[in-house]
């Protein structure tokens, strides 16, 4: 199974319209995958709040959100952010999934990298 990296849609006072706009394109993700994909990578939207090994989008998923208790606490998630706290996953949030390749000598080891957003049902693949 891959490593997975969440990122979450930045929210704080100064970004709030970005966060409304990244929550409305996901509703219509299918439409909207270069957009996301040009937001990923400005790096101005999204932050990275955790790793995940050997997991599923599904239990990727399951595991940043925040059930009994502080999901960053778990120790099957590596967080990433600063403060105390992070918010659960949700509609608009990534997952940059690393698919590793067959190498023929350690040295030779490459990954296959795919960009998946939280969508209102189940994930969408975006471009790139």
């Amino acid at each position: 199974m891959p490593n997975i990296t969440v990122y979450h849609a930045i929210v704080d006072e100064l970004s709030f319209e970005n966060y409304r706009l990244i929550k409305d394109l996901a509703y219509k993700a299918e439409e909207n995958k270069a957009r996301l994909t040009e937001m990923f990578i400005n790096e101005e939207y999204f932050v990275r709040v955790a790793e995940i090994e050997d997991t599923t989008l599904d239990d990727a998923y399951i595991l940043t959100n925040s059930i009994e208790y502080g999901w960053w606490k778990s120790d099957e998630v590596t967080p990433l952010f600063d403060g105390d706290g992070c918010k659960s996953t949700d509609i608009g949030d990534l997952m940059l999934v690393e698919i590793p390749l067959e190498a023929e000598t350690e040295n030779d080891a490459i990954a296959h990298y795919e960009l998946w957003i939280v969508a209102p049902v189940g994930f969408v693949k975006l471009d790139g």
